[in-house]
């Protein structure tokens, strides 16, 4: 358990996508290195009939550790009924989830979307705590043929030794990244700003007119970038504008064009996009309290009408800040700079996935919870009852044809709505499997559902799988501790930058000398061949 201990305040905090946050990539842990796939191999065909096993004669009543308000959730009587499995959602706090799994005592299952990575899990299924999922494969039909159908998932969820402790949740939907750039079109038009920006130089000069616009307004500040927390590196800024600046479109250890390893954030692609956030800071139209925040202000100050232009979301404006009572909020196309002119979006690679639904060794009836859980992997062509209106999706959506409606379809998706016209509904939005739905309301969260599929998805580049490959034990182990020491290094630097408490031009040298001498060229060596056995 040593492992387990060292790592169990390693959380994962995935946000809601209807915050407009993007759920964080955790694929790391202590697998070995990838076969390379065959494509020959015949996919796995599911020959159960879903509708046939549900609802399952089950007497017991489950102890699930859940995130959230379970037990008001519109869908947790649905799935109740539908599966034939009665649950007791345990809604612990973080602090109280690592006090059950630091003792040892657990109850029958977790069922979450974020928590331990996937080497604390595996710590804790080789302590014999949780199962290995892939001893009941045989009557998790969904699940494997999810596993097949996604490689990358795979990955993500399989140990060197070829278990796999933990279930994962993959996020495709048209609104589950928040790397976006929001505008109130209003104050832009009132600043002289019809047509909206497509450099990253241009967005700067509109921020810098509209906060003179509205100088006269009390606390007002043009750009807010993001709350404190996410001003860290791989942030929702990093995610927006460094792609801006080159070929790049992730400031960790990455791929270029020619298939190199390298860093993103040791870059002269990542210089130029530092300097250009240093210049901005001190333009005087950034809120520069955005360090210092844990969210709420940042929210407070766009519900007060005193932000324009927000990155990730723009949480708390309502029709009722415009004049018109509709909702006059844009979303920028990828932007280009005076130093790299192709539009580029970054996408997570396949979705953005997380690993952490478990079953614990003491559970009541492990066949039955294996058979709950897989559910939740079930699809439209196969789902649970005899009517087709509920399958893994449910989880989130609620009854289709019930609780929501499709109401138009793209190639990225299904757009849902309630049959009220609001959006598809967030009753929990922790799921299994993957689902690439949208909403098609007229809300915040439609419009950038909307922007997604119009604007961004058809400008992607996938993040190179890079530093979630497998990795056998030891070059994992090398490569956590160096990234640890490099990330923090990075968070600090870049903050100095940005703040002006570091000139750019005269300290960068320093700043790559010192990532060389905490092991960057090595790590990417380590990186190299498992990246380059990947993409064969």
């Amino acid at each position: 358990m040593k492992k387990l201990l060292a790592l169990v305040l390693a959380v994962v905090l995935t946000l809601s996508v209807f915050a407009g946050c993007t759920p964080t990539v955790q694929m790391q842990g202590t697998p070995s290195t990838p076969s390379t796939p065959n494509n020959n191999k015949p996919p796995v065909v599911n020959t159960q009939v879903n509708s046939d096993v549900y609802p399952l004669d089950s007497d017991e009543v489950f102890d699930v550790i859940f995130y959230g308000d379970a037990s008001a959730a519109g869908v947790a009587p649905l799935f109740e009924r539908i599966t034939g499995v009665e649950i007791n959602y345990l809604e612990y706090t973080e602090e109280q989830y690592q006090m059950v799994t630091m003792g040892g005592s657990l109850p029958d299952a977790c069922y979450r979307n974020y928590g331990y990575d996937k080497a604390a899990l595996f710590e804790m299924g080789d302590a014999g705590l949780i199962i290995d999922f892939t001893d009941y494969l045989d009557i998790m039909p969904n699940f494997a043929q999810f596993l097949d159908r996604y490689p990358v998932a795979r990955f993500a969820c399989t140990n060197e030794d070829g278990s796999i402790y933990c279930l994962p949740t993959m996020f495709e939907t048209a609104g589950s990244q928040s790397n976006l750039v929001y505008v109130r079109a209003d104050m832009a038009r009132a600043a002289g700003w019809e047509t909206m920006p497509t450099t990253v130089e241009e967005l700067m000069q509109m921020s810098l007119d509209i906060q003179k616009t509205f100088a006269h307004v009390e606390d007002f500040c043009a750009v807010s970038w993001t709350s404190g927390p996410y001003l860290e590196l791989n942030n929702v800024i990093d995610n927006t504008l460094f792609p801006a600046f080159g070929e790049l479109v992730d400031v960790r250890f990455t791929a270029n064009s020619k298939n190199e390893v390298v860093l993103g954030a040791a870059t002269e692609q990542y210089r130029h996009y530092v300097k250009y956030m240093s210049d901005w800071y001190k333009s005087g139209a950034v809120w520069k309290e955005a360090y210092a925040d844990d969210g709420t202000m940042a929210k407070a100050k766009c519900s007060a009408g005193e932000v324009a232009i927000a990155f990730g979301s723009i949480s708390g404006v309502t029709k009722e800040h415009f004049e018109s009572g509709e909702f006059e909020i844009l979303i920028l196309d990828p932007l280009t700079s005076s130093v790299w002119d192709v539009e580029q979006f970054r996408k997570a690679p396949s979705g953005n996935i997380s690993c952490n639904s478990w079953i614990s060794t003491s559970c009541k009836d492990i066949e039955t919870m294996c058979r709950w859980f897989d559910a939740f992997f079930s699809t439209e062509d196969n789902p649970l009852n005899k009517e087709g209106t509920v399958w893994g999706v449910s989880a989130w959506l609620g009854e289709i044809g019930v609780d929501t409606i499709v109401v138009e379809e793209t190639e990225h998706g299904k757009g849902y709505e309630q049959p009220n016209g609001t959006p598809a509904g967030a009753y929990f939005y922790q799921f299994m499997g993957a689902t690439n739905f949208y909403s098609a309301a007229d809300s915040l969260f439609g419009i950038k559902c909307d922007a997604m599929i119009n604007q961004l998805l058809p400008l992607s580049k996938e993040t190179p799988l890079v530093t979630e490959l497998p990795k056998d034990e030891d070059d994992q182990e090398e490569y956590d501790n160096a990234w640890i020491d490099m990330k923090k290094y990075i968070n600090e630097s870049t903050a100095k930058f940005i703040t002006g408490q570091w000139d750019v031009d005269t300290m960068w040298d320093s700043y790559i000398n010192t990532l060389e001498s905490m092991g960057m060229s090595d790590i990417c060596e380590l990186l190299q061949p498992y990246y380059t056995d990947y993409i064969k």
